[in-house]
């Protein structure tokens, strides 16, 4: 209760970090492949999965 007459949005993540997250994963995601970008929110974590995988020859 903070006694201002609206109230205060508390996100769990920051959303610019969110933002970064969804631009990167349209960005750089293989459109080759035909699958979707997903984004899951857990209790305790948010993932953002993007299809595709290292170009040939890159390793983590």
């Amino acid at each position: 209760m903070t006694g201002r007459p609206e109230r205060e949005e508390v996100w769990d993540y920051p959303l610019e970090a969110v933002r970064e997250a969804v631009v990167n994963a349209v960005c750089h995601r293989d459109y080759t492949i035909m699958s979707q970008i997903e984004i899951r929110i857990y209790d305790n974590e948010l993932i953002v999965w993007s299809p595709g995988g290292l170009p040939p020859g890159l390793t983590l």
